[in-house]
């Protein structure tokens, strides 16, 4: 997905851009929320470059590289401050869904047999590609799946929404979590 289509669908499909997420999802029963879960849904921040990622649609997803504060804005917080809030935020996106959000910064090794992992780097592709899923998975026919962000990309495009004033662990928690539920939800399924 390029930059520009990106924005498009994050304004119109989130209605929220860089507002604070899911604020309506914030009220999911509890009932809900304590259900065990039958897919589980990876948030994988590594620490080195991972060559085992996998390579798919014509992206350069593999290597996934290492997912650095320091490439951000290391004055907002810890990538594990970070890594959390991002978390927390897509599991209020997901609350009444089937999934289990879970954070990992090595790499996942699912054991459930329905799971997805979700790679974030620092780094840019250099086309304004921000993210990419393995498919558009129809029906969420395929048990296991993948998603990778350039979160650099990501960066360039928002421009002042994430610098300066604005650069917030906030801010971007909630940039991060919008596209993971984004092209999270491709691999479930959902369309543009």
């Amino acid at each position: 997905m390029t930059a520009k289509t990106f924005r498009a669908l994050l304004l119109l499909s989130t209605g929220f851009a860089l507002a604070p997420a899911f604020a309506a999802a914030q009220t999911c029963p509890s009932s809900i929320v304590a259900m065990p879960k039958s897919s589980s849904l990876y948030l994988y921040y590594p620490t080195t470059a991972d060559a085992t990622f996998p390579s798919y649609g014509g992206a350069p997803t593999s290597p996934l590289n290492p997912f650095n504060m320091a490439d951000l804005d290391s004055s907002i917080g810890t990538a594990a401050q970070m890594q959390q809030r991002v978390e927390q935020l897509t599991e209020a996106g997901y609350c009444e869904f089937d999934v289990d959000v879970r954070t990992r910064t090595t790499t996942p090794s699912p054991s459930e047999p329905r799971w997805q992992i979700v790679g974030i780097g620092t780094d840019a592709t250099g086309t304004g590609l921000i993210g990419k899923a393995q498919a558009v998975d129809t029906n969420d026919a395929d048990a296991q799946d993948y998603a990778r962000f350039w979160v650099e990309e990501l960066q360039g495009w928002a421009g002042a929404e994430l610098t300066g004033a604005n650069s917030t662990l906030e801010r971007w928690s909630t940039a991060l979590a919008n596209l993971v539920v984004h092209e999270s939800g491709h691999n479930y399924g959902g369309t543009h």
